[in-house]
């Protein structure tokens, strides 16, 4: 033993595992014994430790901890901030992670997949002890490799995967519930805000969200009257589409693929005095918190955000510790009918 328990920390600043070893009256080795929840432990000794650590507020640095094998943290890797769908799943996820002491590490790495790989990479540098990838535009190949060197869950993409686990709302389905609703209120020639790229993988939401809607005008014979507008799924990608869609007066209705697409569209066409719904249907996809806002009143596909990030981090704390068999969620969607879709007028 150094000095006497109850002794204030030398140190200034940051209060470290010797000024707890001092505050508790005990060796450095015997503090960190009970911080490391090791074995030949007196109750008194690890009841004195904790008292101290309580007063004290000492916190392990990340470096320590990963020397004893976990950081207690995870990484996030989004596509971009802008998109209020991502506000969902980080609270979905924290909800889990939270209650488990682990801390979560955003990284918004845009849209191209050489980017969103070194912000993973940047993340492992930082000892995450895993990652959750949302919508990621790697190949299958640069997802298993991944795989190989950390734990990972995708959220969006369609699995399963080898080594890896997936989270994703049926997107197909959705646009399918689309189509339907929009089909019921009169609406035949419908557009599709489209936001694919020649390299993207086929199990990306962009991809079946498109795929859906095609398919779900074909069966009705509506193919000819449908509309493919290739625009970004941003805001900006909405003001694209929405001076589209003003020189394009036969659509009625749009899908517009991503509710963060619907709000720059909807902008745009307010700003050129048109109405929605009266002089056009507009539809998102997501669900996300302005959805249900007024005057916006967003109709939406929902595919349960909040649940996708509670599953998420699941399944990543059960790979962090060792499970490797791989998961597949696929969770159904719902429509969320709102003041944003009526009856099909003649523009």
């Amino acid at each position: 033993m150094s000095e006497s328990s109850g002794a204030p920390p030398k140190a200034a600043g940051r209060v470290t595992l010797v000024d707890v070893a001092r505050h508790a009256g005990v060796s450095t080795a015997a503090a960190s014994k009970v911080i490391r929840n090791a074995a030949g432990v007196s109750e008194d000794m690890r009841a004195r430790v904790s008292a101290s650590i309580a007063e004290l507020s000492y916190r392990p640095r990340k470096s320590a901890r990963a020397l004893r094998g976990s950081t207690y943290s995870v990484g996030l890797v989004l596509g971009d901030i802008e998109n209020p769908f991502n506000a969902l799943l980080l609270e979905g996820a924290r909800s889990v992670l939270d209650l488990e002491g682990y801390d979560v590490l955003i990284s918004p790495a845009g849209v191209d997949a050489a980017k969103q790989q070194h912000m993973a990479d940047l993340l492992m540098d930082h000892d995450v002890d895993g990652l959750i990838l949302v919508s990621p535009r790697f190949s299958e190949e640069q997802l298993e490799a991944l795989a190989s060197t950390i734990p990972i869950v995708v959220i969006g993409r369609h699995g399963p995967g080898l080594n890896y686990d997936t989270v994703a709302g049926d997107d197909a389905r959705g646009s399918e519930l689309v189509v339907d609703h929009l089909v019921r209120l009169g609406h035949e020639t419908i557009a599709f805000v489209s936001n694919l790229r020649s390299d993207d993988p086929p199990t990306l939401p962009d991809v079946l969200r498109r795929r859906g809607f095609e398919a779900s005008m074909t069966i009705r014979d509506l193919e000819r009257s449908m509309r493919i507008i290739e625009a970004a799924w941003s805001v900006q990608g909405g003001h694209d589409a929405g001076s589209q869609l003003l020189t394009d007066t036969g659509v009625t209705a749009v899908h517009a693929g991503s509710d963060v697409v619907a709000l720059g569209l909807n902008s745009t066409l307010h700003s050129a005095g048109f109405a929605v719904p009266e002089h056009l249907s507009l539809v998102g996809h997501d669900n996300s918190p302005v959805a249900s806002l007024a005057p916006f009143s967003l109709t939406s596909v929902d595919q349960q955000g909040h649940l996708m990030g509670q599953h998420a981090s699941k399944m990543l704390l059960e790979r962090i510790a060792g499970r490797r068999a791989p998961q597949d969620i696929l969770l159904e969607p719902t429509l969320r009918v709102r003041g944003s879709t009526g009856q099909a007028r003649a523009r």
